[in-house]
Formats: structure tokens, sequence, C-alpha cells
């Protein structure tokens, strides 16, 4: 093999190298947020001493593989709204660092949590009281194939007297309700 021949597959090694690095780099690692009635929005969240102080402010930064820790307390009206889906192997998780005591209590004017068209969520020790509904889950609009709601998971959570329904389900293939 000639020199020229042995410098471009070199080249070729060394480039591939570095496109493989690249992207592996690209890969977003999972974050851990918090969330607590001492912490402010204005914080980034990223440890308990600089959590945010609403729940949909730390919903709003999860994306697949994060979790948000929610420390106890009386959370009133805050409702929130999931706005990214999880993935198999990298599941969004909200959960409560005591189960049952994180308190959403809407005064029955909305729904605590809203999930629409999101999947691989996992919802953990959250105590909804007084919301309509406590949780809200949809595949919206249900006429659009693939914008179904699934793989949901909800642990150790207090549903409590909210009007009408505790967990609101809706949507699916018209053909099929109820999946």
């Amino acid at each position: 093999m000639n020199a020229s021949k042995r410098q471009f597959l070199g080249t070729l090694v060394l480039a591939s190298a570095v496109i493989l690095m690249c992207s592996a780099c690209s890969v977003a690692p999972a974050e851990t947020y918090y969330v607590s009635l001492k912490g402010n929005d204005t914080n980034k969240g990223m440890t308990k001493d600089a959590a945010f102080r609403a729940i949909a402010k730390g919903v709003s930064a999860l994306k697949a593989g994060d979790t948000l820790i929610i420390a106890s307390g009386d959370y009133g009206n805050d409702q929130s709204e999931i706005p990214n889906s999880g993935t198999k192997d990298a599941p969004v998780t909200i959960k409560a660092e005591k189960a049952g005591k994180v308190i959403v209590n809407t005064g029955g004017k909305g729904a605590g949590m809203k999930i629409h068209s999101k999947a691989y969520i996992t919802v953990e020790g959250i105590k909804f009281t007084n919301c309509s509904p406590g949780m809200a889950v949809r595949a919206y609009p249900w006429n659009q194939i693939g914008l179904a709601s699934h793989h949901i998971t909800v642990r150790k959570c207090i549903f409590q007297n909210n009007p009408g329904n505790g967990i609101f389900l809706s949507g699916g293939n018209p053909g099929n309700r109820g999946n």
C-alpha cells in the first residue's frame, strides 16, 4: 500500500472516531430536578438548595429520563401539564419526596396534573384533593394517529374529594374506546 492510501485510510479512521465520539456526546444525561415551597422559580432546580418553587415550573424542565422530586407541602392551586414524553428506557418521573405529603388542591377549578398525548410518564406519591379532576390523561386530539397517551404509571397517589373524577381518562381510537 502506498503512502497516500495509508494517509487516506488513517484520516478516514480518525474522522470516523471523531464522528462517533461527537454523536455519543450529543446524548444529554438524565437530570434530577427539585421543587420546594422554599424554592424560587428563577433557580435552576438542580439541587434541593436551589429548588424551583412551583411544580408546574419543575415539570416544564423535564425531558426523557429526567426525575422531578417534590418536597413535602401544600402546593395549593399549582396546576401542571407534562410537556415531554419519556421513552421505554428513559421515562419521565415526577414524585413526592415522601408519598402522600405533597398536596395539590385546585379548589375544584381544574386538573391538578394534565398528561396530554404523552408516553412513559410515572407520577408517584402526590395527593390530589379538590381538583377537577385530580389528573387528566388524554389522547388529544383523539382523531390523530400516534397521539394517544400510553405507558402512564401512577403509584402511591391519593385522590380525595375530587368533584367528578380522581383520574380522568379520555381519547384513544374512536373505534376502540377505553383502550
